[in-house]
């Protein structure tokens, strides 16, 4: 899923390992996957736009 970065948002790019920062006059996006292990719920990554593409879209291309 696609979606701005909210303000307050303490969330890190699972490629850079930076923090993906609120901008109040720039509406920066992140990717935010679900991630599913043996069909449950395992966890959340966030990623930097650039970053997503740089990994090769691991989870398909974004929705939303």
């Amino acid at each position: 899923m696609s979606r701005t970065v909210d303000a307050g948002n303490s969330a890190y790019c699972a490629v850079c390992d930076e923090l993906i920062k609120f901008r109040a006059r720039i509406r920066a996006e992140q990717i935010i996957c679900n991630v599913y292990a043996k069909n449950r719920w395992d966890r959340v990554e966030h990623y930097h736009p650039a970053c997503y593409e740089e990994a090769g879209s691991p989870y398909g291309e974004p929705n939303g």
